[in-house]
């Protein structure tokens, strides 16, 4: 291949992989809602023992601001996926639980995608998904290196 035929399939399988329509991984729940769920799960169910995770701290976490995590945290609420609760070490600070709803949600869709995963690692092997990951994520890498430079 030359030059302009890479940027082409590259482009390319960039559109395909964006139009690729990955919500039937997702139970009842949106991906945005699945990662807050995953990282609230995470925290809470992680070795630091911590009882739950405070907003600017789960903000950070996501690469989100603040008050985007606040509005999700909001509709999260609404159905009834987490709760939230002031920190008991510094009040001024809440901190986020998932329920046992949330606990659902998150382990329904977690089944769902290393199911799937699974699959893929099936008809892939290995080998070939051990070396398209590295791949992939040199490939994130440099995307985001270049983003930044267009930026400034």
């Amino acid at each position: 291949m030359d030059r302009s035929e890479l940027q082409e399939a590259l482009i390319g399988i960039i559109h395909r992989f964006m139009k690729t329509n990955m919500n039937e991984l997702f139970v009842d729940i949106t991906r945005e809602e699945f990662f807050m769920l995953e990282m609230i799960g995470r925290h809470t169910q992680g070795e630091n023992g911590h009882k739950g995770i405070n907003v600017s701290e789960l903000a950070k976490k996501l690469g989100v601001s603040s008050p985007a995590v606040s509005r999700m945290l909001k509709y999260l609420e609404s159905k009834r996926l987490i709760h939230r609760q002031a920190d008991e070490t510094d009040r001024r600070n809440t901190c986020v639980f998932l329920t046992t709803q949330g606990n659902k949600a998150r382990s329904g869709t977690m089944k769902m995608m290393n199911d799937f995963s699974d699959k893929v690692i099936a008809y892939m092997g290995m080998e070939e998904m051990t070396t398209l990951l590295t791949l992939w994520n040199k490939l994130a890498d440099v995307f985001e290196i270049e983003l930044k430079k267009n930026k400034s």
